[in-house]
């Protein structure tokens, strides 16, 4: 079974993509137009428009807009 696992409260935004066994911390906000890869520790908050992967989430990629229209 796949799903995202979300440790308390957190808010995300329009237009964006979780992967598959995702974990999002508590209080964390995914902005808008982001891209979590599938098993991302996300533990901070993310600006708009960003790609993140790996177990200790990192910035992977900064995509233009139209990446994501």
């Amino acid at each position: 079974t796949s799903h995202v696992v979300v440790s308390g409260h957190c808010k995300v935004e329009d237009s964006c993509f979780v992967g598959v066994n995702a974990t999002i911390g508590d209080s964390v906000t995914i902005a808008e137009k982001n891209l979590i890869g599938a098993g991302a520790l996300i533990t901070k908050n993310t600006g708009p428009s960003e790609v993140f992967t790996g177990t200790k989430a990192t910035l992977f990629n900064k995509p233009s807009d139209r990446f994501f229209k």
